[in-house]
Protein backbone atom coordinates (compact mmCIF):
# COMPACT_ATOMS: atom_id res chain seq x y z
CA UNK A 1 0.00 0.00 0.00
CA UNK A 2 1.60 3.67 -0.96
CA UNK A 3 1.96 6.09 1.16
CA UNK A 4 -0.45 8.61 -0.58
CA UNK A 5 -3.37 6.32 0.49
CA UNK A 6 -2.43 5.91 4.38
CA UNK A 7 -3.53 9.13 5.19
CA UNK A 8 -7.46 8.70 3.24
CA UNK A 9 -7.63 5.59 5.94
CA UNK A 10 -6.14 7.36 8.99
CA UNK A 11 -8.63 10.15 8.70
CA UNK A 12 -11.36 7.40 8.39
CA UNK A 13 -10.07 5.97 10.75
CA UNK A 14 -10.76 8.29 12.92
CA UNK A 15 -14.26 9.38 11.92
CA UNK A 16 -15.20 5.81 12.49
CA UNK A 17 -14.14 5.78 16.52
CA UNK A 18 -15.84 8.91 17.27
CA UNK A 19 -19.05 7.32 16.17
CA UNK A 20 -19.65 10.61 13.79
CA UNK A 21 -21.63 10.49 10.34
CA UNK A 22 -20.42 14.14 10.34
CA UNK A 23 -18.34 13.33 7.23
CA UNK A 24 -20.81 12.18 5.66
CA UNK A 25 -23.48 15.02 5.74
CA UNK A 26 -24.74 16.82 2.88
CA UNK A 27 -23.06 20.20 2.06
CA UNK A 28 -24.38 23.51 4.08
CA UNK A 29 -24.09 26.89 4.83
CA UNK A 30 -22.80 28.58 7.94
CA UNK A 31 -25.90 29.42 10.62
CA UNK A 32 -27.08 33.50 10.26
CA UNK A 33 -25.18 34.08 13.36
CA UNK A 34 -21.85 33.08 11.42
CA UNK A 35 -23.11 34.02 8.13
CA UNK A 36 -19.73 35.74 7.18
CA UNK A 37 -18.43 32.29 7.18
CA UNK A 38 -19.77 32.10 3.44
CA UNK A 39 -18.97 35.24 2.04
CA UNK A 40 -17.54 35.23 -1.46
CA UNK A 41 -14.46 37.78 -0.43
CA UNK A 42 -11.91 36.15 1.95
CA UNK A 43 -11.78 39.60 3.98
CA UNK A 44 -15.72 38.42 5.42
CA UNK A 45 -14.38 35.15 5.67
CA UNK A 46 -11.39 36.40 7.87
CA UNK A 47 -13.95 38.55 10.06
CA UNK A 48 -16.51 35.35 10.42
CA UNK A 49 -13.33 32.83 11.48
CA UNK A 50 -12.28 35.93 14.38
CA UNK A 51 -15.96 36.20 14.56
CA UNK A 52 -16.24 32.06 15.68
CA UNK A 53 -13.22 32.19 17.41
CA UNK A 54 -13.78 35.09 19.92
CA UNK A 55 -17.35 33.44 20.52
CA UNK A 56 -16.17 29.70 22.06
CA UNK A 57 -19.26 27.93 21.86
CA UNK A 58 -20.24 24.50 20.64
CA UNK A 59 -21.89 26.62 17.85
CA UNK A 60 -18.99 28.36 16.76
CA UNK A 61 -17.19 25.31 16.76
CA UNK A 62 -19.67 23.32 14.70
CA UNK A 63 -19.76 26.16 11.93
CA UNK A 64 -15.80 26.44 12.05
CA UNK A 65 -15.95 22.96 11.31
CA UNK A 66 -18.92 22.68 8.45
CA UNK A 67 -16.46 25.94 6.71
CA UNK A 68 -13.86 23.53 6.78
CA UNK A 69 -15.70 20.66 5.61
CA UNK A 70 -16.49 22.66 2.52
CA UNK A 71 -12.88 24.05 1.84
CA UNK A 72 -11.34 26.64 2.46
CA UNK A 73 -8.11 28.40 0.71
CA UNK A 74 -4.65 27.93 2.34
CA UNK A 75 -4.53 31.50 3.48
CA UNK A 76 -7.93 30.99 5.55
CA UNK A 77 -8.01 26.98 6.32
CA UNK A 78 -5.05 27.61 8.98
CA UNK A 79 -6.93 30.31 11.23
CA UNK A 80 -9.89 28.55 10.65
CA UNK A 81 -8.05 25.40 12.38
CA UNK A 82 -6.60 27.06 15.06
CA UNK A 83 -9.72 28.78 15.82
CA UNK A 84 -11.57 25.38 15.89
CA UNK A 85 -8.70 23.68 17.96
CA UNK A 86 -9.49 26.21 20.84
CA UNK A 87 -12.36 25.61 21.01
CA UNK A 88 -12.13 21.67 21.34
CA UNK A 89 -14.42 19.62 21.64
CA UNK A 90 -16.29 17.13 19.39
CA UNK A 91 -16.36 19.28 16.36
CA UNK A 92 -12.65 20.06 16.88
CA UNK A 93 -12.07 16.23 16.71
CA UNK A 94 -14.20 15.70 13.61
CA UNK A 95 -12.35 18.45 11.87
CA UNK A 96 -9.05 17.49 12.90
CA UNK A 97 -10.09 13.94 11.46
CA UNK A 98 -10.83 15.73 7.79
CA UNK A 99 -7.47 17.63 7.94
CA UNK A 100 -5.09 14.65 8.40
CA UNK A 101 -5.93 13.25 4.66
CA UNK A 102 -5.15 17.13 3.98
CA UNK A 103 -3.62 17.54 0.25
CA UNK A 104 -1.02 20.24 2.31
CA UNK A 105 1.74 18.44 4.26
CA UNK A 106 1.74 21.56 7.01
CA UNK A 107 -1.91 21.20 6.93
CA UNK A 108 -2.02 17.20 7.93
CA UNK A 109 1.54 17.81 10.03
CA UNK A 110 -0.60 20.27 12.05
CA UNK A 111 -3.74 18.16 12.39
CA UNK A 112 -1.47 14.99 13.44
CA UNK A 113 -0.32 17.08 16.19
CA UNK A 114 -3.78 18.21 17.22
CA UNK A 115 -4.96 14.91 17.76
CA UNK A 116 -2.86 14.20 20.95
CA UNK A 117 -3.70 17.56 22.22
CA UNK A 118 -7.78 17.18 22.23
CA UNK A 119 -7.63 13.76 23.26
CA UNK A 120 -9.48 12.27 20.13
CA UNK A 121 -10.59 8.68 20.42
CA UNK A 122 -9.11 5.94 17.90
CA UNK A 123 -5.75 8.77 17.98
CA UNK A 124 -3.45 6.22 18.65
CA UNK A 125 -4.97 3.71 15.69
CA UNK A 126 -4.65 6.88 13.54
CA UNK A 127 -1.17 8.55 14.38
CA UNK A 128 -0.15 4.33 13.71
CA UNK A 129 -1.49 4.65 10.09
CA UNK A 130 0.46 7.90 9.69
CA UNK A 131 3.82 6.46 10.26
CA UNK A 132 3.91 6.21 6.97
CA UNK A 133 2.75 9.39 5.60
CA UNK A 134 4.94 10.24 2.11
CA UNK A 135 5.76 13.71 4.22
CA UNK A 136 8.72 13.26 6.82
CA UNK A 137 7.06 16.28 9.09
CA UNK A 138 4.15 14.08 9.44
CA UNK A 139 5.61 11.17 10.43
CA UNK A 140 7.41 13.11 13.15
CA UNK A 141 4.26 14.55 14.54
CA UNK A 142 2.77 10.93 14.67
CA UNK A 143 5.75 9.64 15.99
CA UNK A 144 5.48 12.40 18.82
CA UNK A 145 2.14 11.84 19.29
CA UNK A 146 2.48 7.87 19.85
CA UNK A 147 5.42 8.90 22.50
CA UNK A 148 3.36 11.28 24.22
CA UNK A 149 0.04 8.65 23.99
CA UNK A 150 2.01 5.89 25.49
CA UNK A 151 3.49 3.75 22.03
CA UNK A 152 3.10 0.25 23.35
CA UNK A 153 0.29 -0.52 20.94
CA UNK A 154 2.32 1.05 17.63
CA UNK A 155 6.02 -0.25 19.05
CA UNK A 156 5.95 -2.91 16.03
CA UNK A 157 5.33 -0.54 13.58
CA UNK A 158 7.70 2.33 14.77
CA UNK A 159 9.94 -0.27 15.04
CA UNK A 160 9.66 -1.13 11.90
CA UNK A 161 9.97 2.78 10.53
CA UNK A 162 13.08 2.95 13.06
CA UNK A 163 15.07 -0.01 11.48
CA UNK A 164 14.50 1.28 8.05
CA UNK A 165 15.96 5.03 9.04
CA UNK A 166 13.65 7.16 10.26
CA UNK A 167 14.91 9.28 13.03
CA UNK A 168 11.53 10.04 14.74
CA UNK A 169 10.36 6.32 15.32
CA UNK A 170 13.77 5.64 16.30
CA UNK A 171 13.79 7.87 19.23
CA UNK A 172 10.54 7.04 20.29
CA UNK A 173 11.60 3.30 20.54
CA UNK A 174 15.12 4.71 22.30
CA UNK A 175 13.37 6.25 24.49
CA UNK A 176 10.37 4.21 25.06
CA UNK A 177 10.60 0.24 24.23
CA UNK A 178 10.02 -1.18 27.40
CA UNK A 179 12.55 -4.71 27.89
CA UNK A 180 9.19 -6.89 27.42
CA UNK A 181 9.87 -5.48 23.66
CA UNK A 182 13.49 -7.32 23.61
CA UNK A 183 11.67 -10.16 21.11
CA UNK A 184 9.93 -7.41 18.49
CA UNK A 185 13.87 -5.70 18.98
CA UNK A 186 15.29 -8.56 17.90
CA UNK A 187 13.04 -9.12 15.31
CA UNK A 188 14.98 -5.98 12.96
CA UNK A 189 18.33 -6.57 13.78
CA UNK A 190 18.81 -7.99 10.23
CA UNK A 191 18.85 -4.59 8.93
CA UNK A 192 21.83 -2.28 8.17
CA UNK A 193 23.27 -1.07 11.61
CA UNK A 194 24.13 2.99 10.23
CA UNK A 195 21.82 6.09 11.05
CA UNK A 196 18.97 6.44 13.38
CA UNK A 197 18.73 2.55 13.67
CA UNK A 198 22.21 2.22 15.12
CA UNK A 199 21.92 5.27 17.47
CA UNK A 200 18.42 4.09 18.53
CA UNK A 201 19.99 0.13 19.88
CA UNK A 202 23.18 2.31 21.25
CA UNK A 203 20.96 3.81 23.28
CA UNK A 204 18.40 0.61 24.00
CA UNK A 205 21.96 -0.78 25.48
CA UNK A 206 22.73 1.25 27.71
CA UNK A 207 18.61 2.31 28.87
CA UNK A 208 18.73 2.63 33.44
CA UNK A 209 15.61 1.18 33.53
CA UNK A 210 16.12 -1.94 31.66
CA UNK A 211 17.57 -5.35 33.54
CA UNK A 212 21.20 -5.54 33.15
CA UNK A 213 19.83 -9.38 31.95
CA UNK A 214 17.62 -7.44 29.23
CA UNK A 215 20.89 -5.73 27.98
CA UNK A 216 23.03 -8.35 27.50
CA UNK A 217 20.67 -10.56 25.99
CA UNK A 218 20.15 -7.57 23.04
CA UNK A 219 23.74 -7.62 23.07
CA UNK A 220 23.99 -11.54 22.46
CA UNK A 221 21.30 -11.38 19.65
CA UNK A 222 22.75 -8.62 18.47
CA UNK A 223 26.28 -10.46 17.91
CA UNK A 224 24.50 -13.30 16.73
CA UNK A 225 22.42 -11.70 14.16
CA UNK A 226 25.49 -11.64 11.90
CA UNK A 227 24.37 -8.13 10.83
CA UNK A 228 27.62 -6.27 9.66
CA UNK A 229 28.82 -3.44 11.84
CA UNK A 230 27.36 -5.55 15.18
CA UNK A 231 30.61 -6.16 16.84
CA UNK A 232 31.81 -2.43 16.08
CA UNK A 233 28.42 -1.23 17.50
CA UNK A 234 28.84 -3.42 20.85
CA UNK A 235 32.48 -2.22 21.17
CA UNK A 236 31.52 1.30 20.50
CA UNK A 237 29.15 1.06 24.01
CA UNK A 238 31.70 -0.26 25.71
CA UNK A 239 34.33 1.75 25.21
CA UNK A 240 31.59 4.33 25.94
CA UNK A 241 30.78 2.82 29.84
CA UNK A 242 31.67 3.39 32.96
CA UNK A 243 33.96 0.59 34.28
CA UNK A 244 31.12 0.13 37.58
CA UNK A 245 28.33 0.18 34.82
CA UNK A 246 26.29 -3.04 35.85
CA UNK A 247 26.51 -4.05 31.90
CA UNK A 248 29.90 -3.47 30.97
CA UNK A 249 31.51 -7.13 31.88
CA UNK A 250 28.36 -8.96 30.43
CA UNK A 251 29.20 -7.09 27.26
CA UNK A 252 32.60 -8.00 26.84
CA UNK A 253 31.85 -11.38 27.86
CA UNK A 254 29.52 -11.99 25.17
CA UNK A 255 32.01 -10.08 22.80
CA UNK A 256 34.48 -12.53 24.15
CA UNK A 257 32.14 -15.60 23.18
CA UNK A 258 31.13 -14.62 20.22
CA UNK A 259 35.48 -14.23 18.76
CA UNK A 260 35.68 -17.37 20.59
CA UNK A 261 33.06 -19.07 18.70
CA UNK A 262 33.81 -17.16 15.00
CA UNK A 263 38.20 -18.61 16.03
CA UNK A 264 36.31 -22.06 16.42
CA UNK A 265 33.54 -21.57 13.01
CA UNK A 266 36.73 -20.44 11.42
CA UNK A 267 38.99 -23.88 12.10
CA UNK A 268 36.63 -25.89 11.00
CA UNK A 269 37.73 -27.71 8.23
Amino acid sequence: MGRWFIPCLAGLALVLATGSSWAAQPKGKASDEFAALDAADAASVRQGIDKAAKAKTPKAAKALADRIRRGLAPELLLPAFDALLAIGGPNAQQGTSLLVRHRSAPIRAKATSALVKLKAKGAAETLTFLLDDEDKSVREAAAKGLSDLGPESAMPKLLAAASLGDAAAADVVAAKASHKQLPAVASRLEYPLEGPWATCLEKLLIRKDWPVKAQVSLADKLLHSGTSGATALLEKVVSGLDKQNPARQGFIDTLKASATAAAKEEKKP
